[in-house]
């Protein structure tokens, strides 16, 4: 016990030496706070404050077939695939074209995306040296990404429309020769033993053509309404904001606060080592003189 005590007494001796050898040395703690205070602040004078912008992209989807009376959709591009195309070089360099910035990244920071959670919605922020850049900019993202998918989607619109029509036309066809085939029964409506036999022959031929064609009929007409329905505007619709361009209030970028109290504390750190280094020196050279 007495040996633990003796050496918890050591290392408190110690640090209080340590301690004192600090204090010694207060001028170098003190202007080595201050002039990692000056360091920063002459830093965050050649920094160019940024605000940032966030918007939230609705991406576009297009109508896809599905169990009859429902209609299936899926998103014009897959999202990484959208995540990695926003994240490029050269959509950045587009973005700033459009927003007015002679050169990609001078006034314009890189574009951070990211997919809201099990959702179709993409939350793109960017960052840019005035708020109405800002603005621009994101704005700016979901247009270009907006024209990128109505590319993507045209053929697919185009089929959907195009199926349309062509069952629209078979549709009409189909009811015409329903029509001339219902004209073809032979009598006035009168029971079948009033009928000659020619005239029962053609009656039993032609019901089930029209039968058949009720059946194609009806087929068409469903057909009609899945296409319908997946040209929808709740099913197949273009890449948008879903709410309007949030922009941050002041400059995100840099936290002159922060950054000023780091750079005080790294100038405090390295002051505390140079004045426990001179103490050091200082103790060092009295037990030369001693002995």
């Amino acid at each position: 016990m007495g040996a633990e005590v003796q050496e918890r007494i050591e290392e408190e001796i110690d640090l209080l030496n340590l301690a004192q050898k600090i204090l010694s040395g207060w001028r170098w703690v003190i202007s080595g706070g201050l002039a990692g205070g000056l360091i920063a602040g002459a830093v965050l004078l050649n920094q160019q404050p940024l605000w940032e912008a966030t918007a939230i992209i609705k991406v576009g989807q297009v109508g896809q077939a599905g169990q009859v009376g429902q209609a299936g959709k899926m998103a014009v591009e897959p999202l990484p695939e959208t995540i990695e195309i926003l994240k490029s070089a050269a959509f950045a360099r587009e973005v700033s074209r459009v927003v007015g910035v002679d050169k990609a990244g001078q006034n314009l920071a890189a574009i951070d995306p990211q997919v809201k959670k099990d959702t179709s919605f993409i939350e793109v922020k960017i960052r840019a040296g005035s708020s109405d850049n800002a603005r621009k900019a994101a704005e700016a993202v979901t247009t270009i990404l907006a024209e990128r998918h109505n590319e993507i989607a045209k053929s697919s619109i185009y089929y959907l429309n195009s199926e349309l029509s062509r069952v629209r036309s078979y549709l009409h066809d189909l009811e015409s020769m329903q029509k001339e085939l219902a004209n073809k029964i032979p009598g006035d409506g009168g029971s079948l033993s009033q009928k000659s036999e020619k005239a029962f022959i053609q009656y039993a031929i032609l019901i089930p053509m029209i039968i058949g064609k009720d059946t194609e009929i009806v087929q068409m007409r469903q057909r009609e309404n899945d296409l319908i329905l997946m040209l929808d505007k709740s099913i197949t619709f273009p890449t948008r904001l879903a709410a309007p361009v949030v922009v941050s209030s002041g400059p995100v970028f840099p936290k002159v606060g922060w950054d000023l109290m780091v750079g005080a504390c790294a100038g405090l750190v390295l002051g505390m080592l140079i004045a426990l280094l001179k103490g050091v020196g200082v103790t060092s050279k009295r037990v030369g003189i001693d002995s």
